[in-house]
């Protein structure tokens, strides 16, 4: 347990610290191209150049992650963030931003892969789900303090750059005192189609896939939703924020049951929540509606992530983990993705509700999966 902990708190540390500096940044590159006077569809090219990236990086840096170890990997990408992140120093065009939130965007994914291998390969497998609700609670926190140091220093472009680059190299710092452990396996062992093709993983990866739709769908689109009702931008914010404190409210008991109960229960019960919950605010909009409504929504759809990742790699062997890992993260990816542009449509055609439609059906869908699995099979 010791040897765990003494792993386990610089790691965190610097998830916490590279959060924060990314929150930041994602949040301050719409502000910034639209005070340069940036068109709308253009904001929007720049902000799937970074999707595109964290795409195309979680593809291709399991083998970096074999090849230099856990730790220096990390390392690598996060130094890897900030010479990216320069780019942005340079006149506001689409396409230069373009690019840089591109390679921004790469060198994100080579952190997540190397940071969420790392974490699959400690403890036991039926710590996993605990462990993982613990980095969900850092990357929350993290998240949180990113619109936090939004507030302090700003949009004033210099401060904030100093501030961002400044906390990611910080982030590098605590991963000099844990060893740099590898896997002990060629890159080559980085496959990911063999992945696919194991049963007892397609849950978790369709879980992920679930999670990054009505994840993505719910920032994306739950603010436009509340602006509807009539709420001001002020009170946006402030249901925005219950959601999040729900999430992390939820991700440790909601770890420790998965851990305690079995996975495929808990996704089980998860999905059911998240059902009745859109089924709730697709025909009520009362305020007390909306805050057991959001809060159900937040404790069970953003602790899917974590138990799906847990489910996925319970079973394989841990010289698979970074090929799992990065198929993890495409899927979400993929599902992030999807999910607004799905969600968009759904609203153009049924009104606003048509977001907590789609919640509902793709969570129906992930339900009557998980039921037709044979019992044998699950946890």
């Amino acid at each position: 347990m010791l040897s765990l902990v003494r792993i386990l708190v610089p790691l965190l540390l610097g998830v916490f610290l590279n959060t924060v500096a990314l929150s930041e940044q994602n949040t301050l590159i719409p502000l910034w191209l639209s005070k340069a006077d940036i068109s709308t569809w253009q904001i929007g090219i720049v902000t799937s150049a970074y999707y595109a990236g964290t795409l195309i990086g979680t593809l291709l840096c399991g083998r970096t992650v074999l090849r230099l170890g856990y730790a220096r990997s990390y390392q690598l990408f996060c130094a890897l963030f900030v010479v990216c992140a320069s780019g942005l120093w340079l006149p506001e065009h689409v396409l230069t931003w373009g690019i840089t939130r591109f390679l921004v965007g790469f060198a994100c994914a080579g952190i997540w892969v190397s940071i969420e291998s790392w974490l699959l390969t400690l403890g036991e497998p039926e710590e996993r789900s605990g462990l993982l609700a613990v980095y969900m609670v850092v990357f929350y926190l993290g998240s949180v303090g990113g619109q936090l140091m939004l507030s302090w220093t700003g949009s004033h472009f210099t401060t904030s750059m100093f501030w961002m680059s400044g906390l990611m190299l910080l982030a590098i710092i605590p991963m000099f005192a844990v060893p740099n452990e590898k896997m002990g396996h060629k890159a080559d062992d980085v496959r990911l189609l063999p992945i696919l093709k194991l049963p007892a993983a397609r849950i978790g990866i369709l879980g992920c896939l679930l999670s990054g739709i009505v994840l993505g769908s719910l920032y994306g689109l739950l603010p436009l939703f509340l602006e509807h009702i009539r709420m001001d931008d002020a009170e946006v914010g402030r249901w925005m924020a219950l959601l999040i404190s729900a999430a992390i409210v939820g991700q440790l008991p909601v770890g420790k049951m998965a851990d305690k109960y079995g996975r495929h229960r808990i996704l089980l019960l998860q999905t059911g929540l998240i059902i009745a919950c859109s089924v709730w605010l697709l025909f009520g909009h009362a305020r007390w509606i909306l805050s057991i409504a959001l809060v159900g929504v937040g404790f069970a759809a953003f602790t899917l992530y974590p138990i799906a990742m847990a489910l996925a790699s319970e079973k394989v062997a841990k010289h698979e983990l970074v090929a799992m890992n990065q198929t993890l993260l495409i899927s979400y990816t993929v599902g992030s993705l999807s999910g607004p542009v799905v969600g968009s449509l759904m609203i153009e055609w049924m009104g606003y509700g048509g977001l907590f439609v789609l919640t509902a059906v793709v969570n129906v869908l992930f339900m009557w999966v998980l039921m037709r699995q044979p019992v044998a099979a699950r946890d």
